[in-house]
């Protein structure tokens, strides 16, 4: 089964020489013009390829995936984000949990803590209908998670 398909973007390897066979097809010196150029396959016929607008025929291992090149950078950003949540109080009412929380607020440019945030407030309610059994830790487990999620998609809104 070929390795590479019609269509698709591949590169003749650089290095190679010419005068020599390489895999089952030979490679001439007029085909050393080729190597490190990108062409899109054209056809392909018992594991060899033409390539779009050359009459040489190329082998698997000539050829290579042509990756093309995506610039990066890395950036030192120097601190860590932290989310912390601190807990003021939670009323346990069956089917509902109902917690009181604040977050932390940190100066942007030392990220050093600075305030608690005001008062915020979450439910979750145990939906006995559809057979839900109410537990106080699953309800303090689905608050806290719930607290976190709310303040996470708060904080994707602003970026």
């Amino acid at each position: 089964m070929a390795k590479f398909t019609v269509g698709q973007l591949v590169k003749v390897r650089e290095g190679l020489k010419g005068g020599t066979d390489i895999g089952d097809t030979y490679f001439s010196e007029q085909m050393e013009q080729f190597c490190g150029q990108e062409f899109t396959i054209e056809d392909v016929c018992d594991n060899n390829y033409h390539l779009q607008g050359q009459d040489w025929t190329f082998s698997e291992e000539m050829l290579e995936d042509a990756i093309p090149l995506v610039p990066s950078r890395v950036l030192e950003v120097g601190q860590i984000h932290r989310m912390e949540i601190y807990v003021e109080r939670i009323i346990l009412n069956d089917p509902a949990t109902i917690m009181f929380y604040k977050t932390a607020i940190y100066n942007t440019t030392s990220g050093v803590f600075s305030e608690w945030s005001e008062t915020k407030k979450v439910v979750a309610k145990a939906n006995k209908s559809i057979g839900d059994q109410f537990t106080e830790q699953k309800g303090v487990d689905v608050v806290l998670l719930k607290a976190y999620r709310k303040e996470i998609e708060r904080l994707l809104r602003k970026a």
